[in-house]
This record gives structure tokens, sequence and C-alpha cells, in this order.
């Protein structure tokens, strides 16, 4: 299946959502067409049957109320139906605009993790309006966005990478277990993370309340007032029950904070009752082979105490606990301490179970971020899974047909690239917009993605574990008192620290280093930056429009590739620049500064002003 097929793949199937909604929409007008129909028969043969006093009338009134019962809830699942077509049409309209790279018609989200100086988060469009998380759909739950901020933000390990692979590949061909476990993810949005994060805390907290007080006074002080009261029924006493009464009263008073503290951190949590559970079981059910998601599976109770039933289980207690919200309350807690039966039936729900309320979603968040991936290489076919090669003789980056991802696939221009071997870098010189930072980020974002386990934007990739650091998108910041030179010689540092700190394998990428200041200056720190680097063993690639930088002083490290141009007609008169964005060894033979200057009408050396702009000659 090629692009433009899986194109038409979600283009029919979001038609055929579309198509069962639109007749869901039909039919719940019509149900509720007829629940108006016969609540207001209902409403008829009850007054009838009031003026007639027969029997008959109250017998069909009742009929009547019992099919507008059978009408309501029947109503309730038309609705929630099409509600569910309606999102899987979204889902895989969604996926047609990730084919088009249509980003507008994409959900856009933040950074789930907070990276604040991130050294690539930024440069490489990770988050964002046209970025790789908006690539990376469809959007799920908000622990599901963390986990795959983290992957991207963080390499993995050379001992995970090959299960997160093996992982992907099993759940390429699979769009409708992908679809479904999107659909429930989305609905897990309705909790608050805050609140998530207030039901974790309670449920790895220690006991609200321990000893006699939970245990054992629940049934003895019950028992001490109603034997008395019912013993009294056939026997005159005295009111032995009244010690036992007012004991309870002192009981409830003096644990009722400690229990509704309890009790409310652990209620409300509707998502995590209901829409979590489901989110759980539709992974717990699916017959995986591979080890990484097998292994999930396993953290989520498969074959033992599954999650959803462990959750359940909480959801039936918390239904005995909204109790405390009822008019007889009062009256329940005198005559049996209710909440302290609800809390200590909580406490043992959370010794057995609270301390893996937080693994469950964080092994659920995963296999959210594999699917993510997995969405990815089904929309690719033709991308590549990165092949891992051994690191001892230094870090490398050979990739056949890279591309950058980001791109449509009808303007995609791929590049075989090679990075290496340490002692070397590759020096991409050209003309202005001819390609050279757009080869830098389509290098850094198939790093991220091989580094994270997800299909890369290339016919085959083939690196050692590395980390990476970039410097292409610098800003000045007037808030903070730093000027462009000065933000670029942070961001520089940042580059070579990590560099020195990571000798087993790293990888840089800089866009037109310091150009911030004079030429001959400029010149001379480059080199020194660029020296340094290769200095660590450290591999990369840097651009520049300064030719020179490939000179005697870098002692033969640099491998000059380059861009260029080509000028012809424009079919009016004048001239026009085109770019084939084909990457060639050497350097570049020429420079468009000044030409793209005339083009937009602006020819170096005279006046502009009172002439019209134009791009003829």
């Amino acid at each position: 299946m090629d692009t433009a097929a899986v194109r038409d793949f979600y283009r029919e199937r979001a038609a055929r959502h579309d198509a069962a909604a639109a007749a869901l929409s039909r039919r719940s007008a019509a149900i509720a067409q007829g629940r108006l129909v016969v609540f207001l028969l209902a409403l008829a043969a009850g007054v009838l049957a009031e003026r007639s006093g027969e029997a008959w009338g109250w017998l069909v009134a009742a009929a009547l109320l019992t099919g507008f019962a059978l009408l309501v809830a029947r109503h309730r699942r038309v609705r929630a139906a099409q509600r569910e077509e309606q999102a899987l049409a979204d889902l895989n309209e969604e996926g047609v605009a990730r084919c088009r790279r249509a980003w507008d018609a994409l959900p856009t989200r933040s950074a789930a993790v907070k990276a604040p100086g991130h050294h690539y988060a930024d440069d490489l469009d990770l988050f964002g309006p046209a970025s790789l998380t908006q690539l990376l759909g469809p959007h799920g739950s908000a622990f599901g966005a963390a986990v795959l901020d983290e992957w991207l933000l963080v390499p993995a390990g050379r001992e995970e990478l090959p299960g997160r692979q093996a992982a992907v590949r099993e759940l390429a061909p699979q769009p409708d277990w992908r679809e479904r476990l999107a659909l429930l993810a989305r609905r897990t949005q309705r909790a608050d993370v805050p609140d998530i994060n207030r039901f974790l805390a309670w449920a790895e907290s220690p006991p609200a309340l321990r000893g006699p007080r939970l245990t054992v006074l629940p049934w003895v002080l019950p028992v001490s007032v109603w034997l008395p009261l019912l013993a009294g029924i056939w026997v005159p006493l005295p009111p032995l029950w009244l010690p036992g009464a007012l004991l309870t009263l002192w009981v409830a008073g003096t644990t009722a904070r400690a229990a509704q503290r309890a009790l409310d951190a652990a209620s409300g949590r509707d998502s995590l009752f209901d829409d979590f559970p489901q989110l759980f079981a539709h992974i717990c059910s699916a017959p995986f082979v591979s080890p990484a998601l097998r292994a999930r599976q396993e953290r989520l109770g498969r074959d033992g105490r599954a999650a959803p039933a462990r959750l359940a289980a909480l959801r039936r207690i918390m239904n005995y606990a909204d109790a405390r919200f009822s008019n007889i309350h009062f009256l329940l807690q005198l005559a049996t301490l209710w909440d302290l039966h609800v809390l200590r039936a909580l406490e043992r729900w959370k010794q057995e179970d609270g301390a893996l309320v937080r693994d469950w979603l964080r092994a659920a968040a995963e296999v959210e971020a594999l699917a993510a991936f997995g969405t990815l290489a089904h929309d690719q076919p033709d991308w590549c899974l990165a092949e891992l090669v051994d690191p001892a003789r230094g870090a490398r980056f050979e990739a056949e047909r890279l591309a950058h991802p980001l791109l449509p696939d009808e303007i995609r221009i791929a590049n075989d690239v090679t990075l290496g071997p340490p002692g070397k870098f590759l020096l991409v010189t050209g003309s202005n917009m001819s390609g050279k930072s757009t080869l830098l980020r389509a290098v850094g974002l198939n790093t991220v993605l091989a580094l994270a386990g997800g299909p890369c934007c290339a016919h085959a990739l083939r690196l050692t574990p590395t980390r990476l650091g970039t410097s292409i998108r610098v800003q000045d910041s007037l808030s903070r008192g730093i000027s462009y030179f000065m933000a670029e010689l942070q961001r520089l540092k940042q580059v070579v620290d990590a560099a020195e700190a990571t000798p087993d394998g790293f990888l840089f990428l800089l866009d037109e280093i310091l150009h911030g200041t004079n030429t001959a200056e400029r010149r001379i720190a480059a080199r020194q930056v660029i020296a340094h680097l290769v200095g660590t063993g450290a591999i990369g690639a840097i651009t520049t429009h300064d030719l020179d930088l490939a000179g005697e002083q870098l002692g033969g490290s640099a491998l000059p590739v380059h861009f260029t141009e080509q000028f012809g007609p424009d079919g009016e008169g004048g001239e026009r620049m085109t770019f084939d964005y084909v990457l060639r060894p050497g350097l570049a033979p020429s420079s468009n500064a000044l030409k793209l200057m005339e083009l937009v009408g602006l020819r170096p050396g005279e006046s502009t002003k009172g002439q019209e702009p134009s791009a003829k000659r």
C-alpha cells in the first residue's frame, strides 16, 4: 500500500463512519418523536383512567410509561453509538490530513513534558503547529502524550529499542485495533490530570485510619445498639443501647474528617472508573505476540488481578460511598457507622491495588505511544525502521534516501547522507533557500524517531545509539537581556558540554554558527568550536556560507557537500530561480544573495526610491 492508497483507505473509512453517524442521527430523531408521542399517550391514558375510574385505563397508562422508559434507554444507546461513529469518522479524517500534511486540520498540542532548555525540541519542531507530535497522531490520553514526548526527548537504551521496533511492526497492520485504542484513549481526556494525580496520591498514601477504630468498632458499636433495642421488644430492659449510641456518635464525629478526606480523594473520578477500565480491557484482550506488548499486558494483569476488574471493584465501593450525599446518611451513620465500613473497604483496596494504579496508567500510555509509531508506519509504508550498529568503532549515521518527515510526499526530496566516522564532519554549503537547514532537520528528526523506536523517513538508516545536540533556531531574549550572539554562544556551550559528557556517541547539527559577529572573528571561533566537537569523537553536520571553513585549520576533517540553484526564464521576460534540493559532493560553486535581491526588486548599488519592485531585468 502506497501513501495515495493510505489516503484513500482513510477517506473510505471516514465516509463509512459518517454515513453510519447520519443514519443513527435519523434514528435518534425518530426515537425522540416516538418518546414524545408515547409520553403524551400515557398522560392521556392516565387522565382518562382518573376520570373514568376504570382499572384498564391505569394498566394502559402503566404500559405506555414502561414503553417510554424503554425508549429513553434505547435513545441513550443510539445517541452514544452516533457519537462513537462521528468520533471514528473524525479520527479517519485526521488520518487523511496527516498523509497530506494538512496541519491546520490536525489537533495541536504543546509538550506534555516540561523540557526547558532542551537541545533540540524547538530546533526540530517536535511540538506545536506543523510538528512531529501532530504527525504522530491520533492524540489520545494525557498520559499517552506524556510518554510519547518523553520518548522523543530522551533516546531509548540500546536494549529497549529492538522491543519497541517489534511492537511497531506488530501494530502497524492493525488499523481497527489502533483506531479503537485511540477512541478509548481520547475519552479519558474527560478526566483532569490534577484530579487523577490527587487520586494517585491517595492510592499511594498510608492508611487514613488504622487500628480498632477501623477494624473493630464499626462492627461492635452497631451491635451494642441494636441488640438491646431488639431484645427490648420482647423483654422490658433499661436503655442499655444508650452507651453504645453515644459512643457511636463520638466515633463518627472524631473520625468524620479523616474519613471524608479519604472518600473525597477516591471519589468523583468518573473517567478513571469508566473510561480507563475500557482502555485497559482493550489492551488486555489483544492477542499480542511481541514481547514488549505482552510485557505491558502483564503489567495490566492480563491473567491475574486484571486492572479493569480491580477498578470496577473500586467503583462499587465508591457507589456505597455516595450514600453520604443522601438524606438518610445520618441514619445510616447512627445505625451502622456506614462511612467507616466504606473506608475500611477502601483501605483494603488501597493496600492490595493502590500502588499498582500508576503503573497501570504508565503501561497503557506506553502502548499508546507504540501505537502512535505503528500508525506512522502504517501511514508511511515506504519508511524504514532504523538498524542499530555496533558502537565499538565510534558513532556512525548512514542513511539511504533520507528526507524530512514533515514534508508532503509530493515535494519531499531524498538524499543519501553519511555522518562520521569520528574525526569527520559534514560541511554543508549552498545558496540561500537551497535546503541546508532542511537537511539538518531531516537528519535530526529521523535520529529522534530512530532512537525512540519509530519509523524513519528513509529507505534505510543505520546508526549507533547516540545523543543529539543542535543549534539551528536560536532566539535572543529581551526579557532576559540576552542578545542573539549571546544566545547562540549559550546554545553552543550546551552542545559542547553534552558532547564532552557523551564520549560513546554524540551527533551535532549546527546551522550557520556565530553569524552574530564579524566575519573574521566568526571564522576563528567557528573553527575552534568545530575542532573541539570533532576532538571529542562526535559526528555531525554544519551548514555555512563561509567556504573558507573547510581550510587547512580543520586538518581535513571537513567532508564538503553542497546544494545549488538553477536560473531560467519565468515566461514573462524575467528570470526564475529554482532548486532541486539534491545533495552534491564538494563546496558550493556560487551564492545567490545578490540575485535574490534583484528578483524581489532590490537592485544592489541602486536606489529603489520611486521604482516599482520588479523581478524583471
